[in-house]
């Protein structure tokens, strides 16, 4: 039997008082559509500020404005990278389905590397020797 769905579990609400985004993960961090997965970002007084003494990293992680189709910010303040791919569902329910740092790029496609774990597993089940 092939399965042509996924059931994912939602992760819970944007925490009070936070906003929370998707944006691309590659190139210029644009808005995701709704029906895209990319990188879920956060704007908080709960989220941290820095990395001590990297301002290379910190500008990349920490100072983060996403764009609107149009090329305009979504907001004056800065959103931070949390490295999760997801989406953000009906109700502001928050779902993650994966991690930047499990992304491959196989023909110039981005795949999670537990997805190609998953499906050579469908094609030859492993075998326990005993």
């Amino acid at each position: 039997e092939k399965l042509s769905v996924l059931t994912v579990q939602d992760v819970g609400l944007v925490m009070p008082g936070g906003v929370m985004c998707v944006v691309r993960p590659e190139g210029i961090p644009l808005l995701c559509r709704t029906d895209e997965i990319g990188e879920l970002c956060v704007c908080s007084i709960a989220a941290g500020t820095s990395y001590y003494g990297l301002s290379g990293m910190t500008k990349n992680t920490f100072e983060m404005f996403p764009m609107m189709s149009s090329g305009a910010p979504i907001s004056e303040y800065p959103f931070v990278r949390t490295g999760l791919l997801g989406f953000v569902g009906p109700g502001g329910m928050v779902f993650v389905v994966g991690k930047m740092d499990g992304l491959m790029v196989v023909s110039g496609r981005r795949h999670n590397a537990d997805d190609i774990v998953a499906t050579a597993l469908a094609v030859e089940p492993m075998k326990f020797v005993s």
